[in-house]
């Protein structure tokens, strides 16, 4: 059952992955830390970043997964249910 929370987490939820999908993207990081024997540091920041961007990604992932069962498209888990009521 909807309720007026729902519709709230509903809309926070897709706000949310909208700024996760304009974060940063693998081409960027390419572009910008290309990996080189010479440049040691690049290939430093260029490990912290696809670590941060895998993060970022189960973000969304779970984000998404939150909307479509907020959105009532599946049923939610017993557990998740469970932390609703």
């Amino acid at each position: 059952m909807r309720d007026e929370y729902d519709k709230k987490v509903s809309a926070t939820a897709r706000q949310l992955r909208k700024v996760l999908q304009n974060m940063i993207s693998p081409r960027t990081v390419e572009l910008k830390l290309p990996f080189s024997h010479v440049k040691a540091v690049n290939n430093v920041f260029a490990i912290e970043c696809r670590q941060f961007m895998a993060l970022v990604g189960a973000m969304e992932s779970d984000v998404l997964n939150l909307i479509e069962h907020i959105d009532g498209k599946y049923m939610k888990p017993l557990e998740i249910e469970k932390l609703w009521s």
